[in-house]
């Protein structure tokens, strides 16, 4: 899955490095909450 660059997407893998036992998506439903993206 292409992932286009944005703070949301830097913030989700942030996430994932820091908490390796969290899904990715997970990271990102995070991520989106913390920068508001859709």
């Amino acid at each position: 899955m292409a992932k286009r660059y944005s703070p949301t997407a830097e913030e989700a893998d942030r996430l994932a490095i820091q908490n390796p036992d969290w899904p990715w998506d997970e990271c990102w439903e995070i991520a989106k909450e913390i920068y508001g993206e859709e």
